[in-house]
């Protein structure tokens, strides 16, 4: 069992782990639009200096593996079913060949993307953070580098302006992450992190 002392940890936090070589635990400050600042601790990748949230690997193993064994399979039909609207719709709305070449090439990649993200998430139920990482950057790549935040929006914005951007918008600003948990919060360099802190690893006790 992995232990550290309490120090002054948030309600909800989970008890901190030894980490795999290349992530740390972080306590990070950071300041909200109405000025408030919040300290929370978070997951750091040194490489690349993403942050992402702190959740237990066991924790983030089993999420991987539900999205291989079920979740992913059925989003991809759907997200398949999607496209195949969007072919005609976006071509129609639009007037644009541009958006049917677009479209055609986005409807073509699929299985390419659904068999990297089963990859990754099989690898993540065996390495969970290596496998979170491998996860989010190719759910990013299929939603066109859209960002964690801008799903976030995604969610703000009403349901029937998104559900008209996705199957119509010749330029789609909306997107829906299956695995959202598994994307990067953000980068230490974002210009509301006031601070972040490496913390100890903790110490190894057997029970």
């Amino acid at each position: 069992m992995t232990t550290l002392p309490l120090m002054d940890r948030n309600p909800g936090e989970y008890p901190l782990e030894v980490l795999p070589d290349g992530w740390v635990n972080v306590r990070v400050a950071f300041s909200h639009k109405d000025g408030r600042v919040e300290r929370r601790i978070e997951i750091l990748e040194l490489f690349s200096g993403a942050r992402y949230l702190q959740e237990p690997m066991a924790m983030v193993a089993f999420k991987c593996l539900g999205l291989f064994l079920a979740v992913l399979p059925a989003y991809f039909i759907v997200y398949t079913l999607v496209h195949l609207i969007r072919l005609p719709l976006a071509t129609l709305v639009n007037l644009s060949p541009t958006t049917f070449f677009k479209q055609i090439w986005k409807i073509a990649r699929i299985p390419f993307y659904f068999i990297a993200l089963e990859y990754a998430a099989l690898y993540g139920a065996f390495n969970p953070m290596e496998g979170r990482a491998l996860f989010g950057k190719y759910e990013s790549d299929l939603h066109d580098g859209k960002t964690r935040r801008e799903a976030e929006q995604y969610k703000k914005d009403s349901e029937a302006s998104t559900v008209w951007d996705a199957i119509a918008s010749i330029d789609n600003k909306t997107s829906f992450f299956i695995g959202y948990c598994m994307q990067p919060i953000g980068k230490t360099s974002d210009p509301h992190i006031i601070s972040h802190e490496v913390l100890p690893n903790p110490v190894l006790q057997s029970v």
